[in-house]
């Protein structure tokens, strides 16, 4: 089973930034939303069907995305596309890069982009199998 690792940096303003990186050198960035990440620990990703992203097609059929298995106290937490941490509800966004975007009042908030391509060279690079899923609080 491949393995790919999270390592987050401290929270920032605007969400809990980190990087995945997987053992056959697959990388992106993360965002996660700091009050709902979920913690530290290994748990197994997996495809699974999400209806919130049923127009989506990434390679293995529309809506499927990994989920992670065994989440204590969660369920349906997922790596799917976002650009903002406010858009999510404790899953993860892979992204290209961490990047400033306008927030409705004008404001500049991070985020990432490329969302869409991360997620689905994710999946590209797993092949659809399942993996381990490490995440690591920053040292």
């Amino acid at each position: 089973m491949k393995t790919a690792t999270l390592t987050r940096n401290p929270p920032a303003p605007d969400g809990t930034f980190g990087l995945v990186v997987s053992d056959t050198g697959f990388k992106a960035v993360t965002c996660e939303n700091t009050a709902r990440k979920i913690p530290a620990g290994t748990y197994e990703a997996a495809l699974r069907y999400s209806p919130k992203h049923a127009a989506l097609d990434f390679g293995y059929g529309r809506g499927m995305v990994y989920g992670l298995k065994d989440v204590p106290g969660r369920t349906d937490i997922e790596l799917h596309p976002a650009n903002l941490a406010s858009q999510l509800e404790g899953c993860i966004a892979p992204g290209a890069a961490v990047a400033y975007f306008p927030a409705p009042d004008k404001k500049l908030v991070q985020g990432v982009t490329s969302s869409r391509d991360a997620v689905r060279a994710l999946m590209a690079e797993m092949r659809g199998q399942p993996f381990q899923l490490i995440i690591k609080e920053p040292v």
